[in-house]
């Protein structure tokens, strides 16, 4: 088996048949590959007839080993040899976060994101292009290491438009999307000073700021928000010529950077930067409860955690269970990874409400909305209690005590005797009652009995309770 041929994503292979079939005809072949040489797997189920194959799919500037099974009737083909090839590297995708960041009469600094694909292999360097009317005029090289570069020398009031490329080993990138922006007039204003934050919650802000140094009157101010320092989004303002400004709809406990500037006659001047973050709150509520292995003593409950985490992370969920009973109740809390919570020890056939709460460093959530669980019927519990009064050499009258009907009435007790201590018994013949006393007739004398009952509802017979043993004299 050789490689014919390798390119970024694939490994084109070529192979002879075995000069031996084991005296079996040839069914086919299977093709494996590996990242070690050690632990392989079937990438390719072929033909007898099949002498070469593209593996496609894998992963660029990579080594994969690779190997050729024959098969015939009786199985494949013990001694394999195997073959090595690596992916080429391509080069780097291109730059998507492109932006600028400083502004004045003469030069603008421009900043950008290293892309999210380098081509497998490191990247080397930028290469900034400059052009003016779509005319290209210059580019600068600039190291892999740093994310901005200032470009110097331009015209004053000038519209410019610049691009980037990454590079690597194998060669440059595609331009990134060309950035438009124009250099500053001469006398355009300094850059606003003391930008203040003035009021801040989990949604919104309020800012000041003292107008930038001008040779001739202020005539607006403009404000810019961003949550990467690349993308700007503009705040509508009360007026044009105003020092604070109002933002709203904003997500919380999440940073934000502004940029001010201010306007005279000659242009926008200088943009002065500030950053600060909302606050946080309470999350939302936990949504889509639902009941699952429900049983006569317990259930569990799931649910799907809340939309938004009030932008501090959910750190665990409290339960309530609430019962006629002992009303609301919190009785129990999971981690923020567990999302279910299973009761035990409840009351058959009862109604119970269960709701959720989402917790993280700021407060609880609001309640879920409730879901209401009726545990299922069991059966009775064990009768306790039992004793003989009114004892005579044939007769007596036991009692005992009734037992919880494990929510669903309880319809009749079976009483069993035994003559020979508990070896053999039979059930007492009488009609259905729920009287917990019974009259035992027609005993013989000089005989011990034992007696024992269960009780019984429409889910089935209890447990018997302990044994009773009568002696008549």
């Amino acid at each position: 088996m050789q490689v014919s041929g390798v390119s970024d994503d694939s490994v084109s292979l070529v192979w002879l048949p075995p000069v031996d079939d084991g005296g079996v005809l040839l069914s086919g072949f299977v093709v494996e590959s590996s990242v070690d040489g050690v632990s392989w797997v079937g990438v390719a189920d072929l033909s007898a007839g099949s002498r070469g194959v593209v593996i496609s799919g894998l992963v660029r500037a990579s080594t994969y080993w690779f190997r050729v099974k024959a098969v015939n009737g009786l199985g494949v083909s013990l001694v394999v040899p195997m073959v090595q090839a690596t992916t080429l590297a391509t080069v780097p995708g291109s730059v998507k976060y492109f932006t600028s960041r400083d502004t004045k009469a003469t030069s603008i600094t421009l900043n950008w994101r290293a892309p999210s694909e380098d081509g497998g292999q490191a990247i080397t360097s930028y290469l900034v292009s400059l052009f003016r009317n779509g005319i290209f005029l210059r580019s600068i090289d600039v190291s892999s290491d740093v994310s901005s570069a200032t470009i110097s020398d331009l015209a004053a009031a000038t519209e410019y438009q610049f691009s980037i490329q990454a590079a690597n080993n194998v060669g440059l990138s595609a331009p990134s999307m060309r950035l438009t922006e124009s250099t500053l007039a001469y006398g355009a204003p300094k850059a606003p000073q003391s930008i203040t934050l003035i009021k801040s919650t989990t949604i919104s802000a309020t800012i000041s700021w003292q107008s930038g140094a001008s040779d001739i009157p202020i005539t607006k101010s403009s404000v810019e928000v961003s949550v990467n320092g690349l993308e700007w989004y503009e705040v509508p303002l009360p007026k044009p010529l105003t020092s604070s400004a109002s933002l709203g709809g904003l997500i919380p406990f999440s940073s934000y950077q502004i940029r001010v500037a201010s306007y005279n006659n000659s242009g926008r001047g200088e943009y002065a930067y500030f950053q600060f973050s909302t606050a946080a709150k309470s999350p939302e509520a936990p949504i889509n409860l639902t009941v699952s292995a429900l049983k006569a003593t317990g259930f569990t409950v799931s649910w799907q955690a809340p939309a938004f985490d009030g932008g501090a992370g959910i750190s665990g969920y409290q339960v309530d269970l609430y019962s006629a009973k002992d009303g609301w109740q919190t009785v129990g809390a999971t981690s923020p990874e567990v999302l279910s919570y299973t009761f035990d020890g409840l009351e058959p056939n009862t109604s119970y409400s269960v709701r959720i709460r989402a917790v993280n460093r700021v407060s609880p959530s609001a309640n879920s909305k409730g879901t209401v669980v009726r545990t299922s019927p069991s059966r009775p519990a064990t009768p306790t209690g039992l004793t003989v009064k009114n004892q005579t050499a044939s007769a007596g009258i036991i009692s005992w005590n009734a037992p919880s009907n494990g929510g669903s009435q309880i319809s009749d007790y079976q009483i069993q005797i035994s003559s020979d201590h508990g070896a053999n018994w039979s059930v007492l013949d009488k009609p259905a009652n729920t009287s917990n006393v019974f009259t035992l007739k027609n005993l013989k004398t000089k005989n011990d009995y034992q007696i024992r009952v269960a009780a019984i509802n429409s889910i089935g017979i209890s447990g018997f309770s302990e044994t009773l043993t009568i002696t008549n004299q």
